[in-house]
């Protein structure tokens, strides 16, 4: 009986298609890994049998590995797409996010300055007042009306002792607690701000609400205001009549700086 005789070359090629076979199979189980890793690819992973992939690979081994397709119809290649896609939107809104609070934190609060003469209501009788807050009233001016109506919760003022001789000058920091309403003092008879032309509760002055936030522990005054030569500009000189009035927000720095305290009040 004749014995068949194995043909070397054969066997050779044989051996070498199964270890192909093999190295693709293990790359295909360390893809599967990688995308089993990440949360965008799992739910993939779960509605589709894993043995199918496989099958798919060893059935086709010439077939790229980026065109395998999953059993629920999703290429590797598309899943991954996906994924990066996810991390690019994620990272524009973290960046959409955080340019929002820069410009909330940079552009969000506005500067003023407030005058009061101290024999009428200094700082002092502020930080006696209950939880150191009281009304900022009797202003009869429509400009500096209209810039109280623009005060917004959160703003922030120096509190300037106006006609105080030598003294004259800021000494302190407030915030406003609450937005313009109607001034009470207007409509009030027994005030020395009372407005007897104001018919029908048609009352157009306006009030705030102030709170104080800190004391200088040396006023700014307005010798030393005057010889800045970044202050020039500021309404508190060009105009002067105002008892409120704006305050850019490199002044409102320079000022702070003069004063030795956190501009950030």
């Amino acid at each position: 009986m004749a014995h068949k005789t194995c043909n070397p070359l054969s066997s050779f090629l044989f051996v070498v298609v199964c270890v192909l076979r093999v190295a693709r199979l293990a790359r295909l189980l360390i893809s599967a890994i990688r995308f089993f890793c990440c949360s965008s690819a799992l739910p993939a992973f779960r509605s589709a049998p894993l043995l199918g992939h496989l099958s798919a690979v060893y059935s086709s081994p010439s077939a790229p590995l980026s065109s395998i397709r999953l059993s629920s119809g999703i290429s590797i290649r598309s899943m991954s797409e996906a994924s990066s896609s996810k991390k690019r939107k994620a990272t524009l809104a973290l960046s959409s996010t955080s340019s929002s609070a820069e410009t909330s934190s940079s552009e969000g609060v506005s500067y003023y300055l407030m005058k009061s003469e101290p024999h009428v209501f200094s700082l002092s009788s502020l930080e006696s007042s209950p939880k150191q807050t009281s009304l900022w009233d009797g202003v009869r001016n429509y400009q500096a009306r209209n810039i109280l109506s623009g005060m917004k919760l959160g703003d922030k003022a120096f509190f300037y002792h106006s006609n105080a001789k030598k003294e004259t000058g800021i000494v302190g920091v407030v915030e406003v607690t609450r937005e313009g309403y109607p001034d009470p003092t207007a409509v009030d008879p027994a005030s020395e701000y009372f407005d007897a032309k104001i018919k029908d509760g048609d009352n157009k002055w306006v009030s705030v609400d102030v709170t104080l936030r800190t004391r200088f522990s040396k006023p700014v005054l307005l010798t030393e205001l005057k010889g800045v030569q970044e202050l020039q500009e500021m309404q508190l000189f060009k105009s002067s009549r105002l008892s409120v009035s704006r305050v850019t927000k490199e002044e409102w720095q320079v000022i702070c700086k003069l004063a030795g305290e956190n501009p950030l009040w």
